[in-house]
């Protein structure tokens, strides 16, 4: 079990099950780990040595919340803690699947967290 705060934004490495405590297999994803905001939050992670990225997460109201990350990119596998609705990447609605391993990009929301891939 891991423990997330409230509202944390943070960088990982996934698999292609998307599990936080998989064995890591050779084809693994950056990504990130993003808790819903209880209040707007400005805080920054590693994607690696060089690439510093900076995180706002803010509610917006009936539950829904966005995150603008500034600075980085290269993430493919984002874990949201909490039963997504509608899951949107620059202004696209991603299309919304019943399990994360049959598609390569959209969503999946399973035992309380949405499985996020993108291309």
């Amino acid at each position: 079990m891991a423990y997330v705060r409230n509202d944390a934004v943070i960088s990982l490495v996934l698999g292609d099950s998307m599990e936080l405590m998989d064995i890591m297999p050779e084809n693994r994803e950056k990504g990130i780990l993003i808790a819903p905001p209880v209040e707007p939050r400005d805080n920054f992670a590693f994607m690696d040595e060089n690439t510093r990225i900076e995180m706002v997460s803010q509610s917006v109201g009936d539950g829904a919340f966005t995150v603008e990350i500034t600075g980085g990119s290269g993430w493919k596998r984002v874990v949201i803690f909490g039963e997504a609705l509608e899951v949107s990447v620059n202004g696209e609605k991603l299309a919304g699947y019943e399990d994360v391993s049959s598609f390569a990009e959209g969503y999946a929301v399973k035992d309380g967290k949405a499985n996020v891939k993108v291309k």
